[in-house]
């Protein structure tokens, strides 16, 4: 992707503090939200997502934090102009607020603005995906939250490069915690066809609750085509008949094998990519 601009909301000019909590702590929240024909379709998603982290991390005036998130959106959405298709990633902080661990009752958070350029594949590739080594931390305090730390993701996103002994680089990986149990993919939410119909893993002890996983299993998807919520286990990943990755936005992407080994029933997805393409455009 190609950075477009960035922009710092209501503090033109002005760089993010060294003192931030946001650098110091990874103490806040991010969005990365696709814009479709200078729209955002999963935007009530990504505002729900990000109003629900603001009063799990307890940040002071969520009310007016979302409000300023709101208006910088519209204005990177107004800087972006007529592209097609566009990335924004919105950061917010709780700011600076003096040393120490314990955070000010008062809002200084900070609203950080970037866009990218983005070219969706005309013909989207099969993903050649392995299990990750790195093991996620069970902590259902911060499970389901796109907070800041993302030390786990860079750890096992190092994983999927080619290294002295591997030659193949990936386009995913699979995210265990400790006892086994399937959470998520590197950078997307996970799908799986299983004897039983299509699972996805829940997300209430870690992981993170991703936008389009959310919209596959709300109202908007039929019943017929929605995946279910369950633990899932390393027993269903090597039976399962096919896996998917999803996220808000490159949609749904499809693996043709998993460590070396093929997946055969890649098609199923077909279904779901065609309708999200009807309904968002993604």
């Amino acid at each position: 992707m190609v950075a477009l601009f960035s922009f710092m909301e209501g503090q033109d000019g002005r760089a993010l503090a060294l003192s931030d909590r946001g650098l110091a702590y990874g103490d806040g929240l991010f969005e990365t939200m696709r814009v479709v024909n200078g729209a955002i379709p999963l935007r009530a998603f990504h505002l729900s997502r990000l109003e629900s982290g603001l009063a799990r991390l307890s940040f002071a005036e969520p009310a007016r934090v979302l409000e300023r998130f709101n208006r910088a959106l519209e204005r990177a959405l107004l800087k972006i102009g007529p592209l097609e298709h566009a990335v924004l990633k919105l950061i917010v902080t709780r700011g600076s607020s003096g040393r120490g661990y314990t955070p000010s009752k008062a809002d200084h958070s900070e609203i950080i603005v970037q866009a990218f350029d983005f070219q969706p594949d005309a013909s989207p590739a099969l993903l050649g995906i392995k299990t990750c080594a790195m093991r996620l931390a069970i902590q259902p305090r911060l499970a389901g939250l796109k907070h800041l730390n993302r030390l786990e993701q860079v750890l096992a996103a190092q994983e999927l490069e080619p290294s002295s002994d591997q030659d193949q680089a990936y386009d995913e990986g699979l995210l265990f915690t400790l006892e086994g149990e399937l959470i998520e993919g590197v950078k997307s939410n996970v799908l799986l066809l299983t004897p039983e119909g299509l699972v996805t893993p829940h997300v209430e002890r870690a992981g993170v609750a991703g936008v389009m996983r959310s919209y596959l299993l709300s109202e908007h998807i039929p019943a017929a085509l929605r995946p279910k919520v369950r633990r899932v286990t390393v027993t269903d990943v090597a039976n399962a008949k096919a896996i998917a990755f999803c996220n808000s936005v490159r949609g749904i992407q499809v693996a043709s094998d998993l460590d070396g080994k093929v997946l055969e029933d890649v098609e199923h997805f077909q279904p779901l990519q065609t309708l999200l393409r009807e309904q968002l455009g993604i």
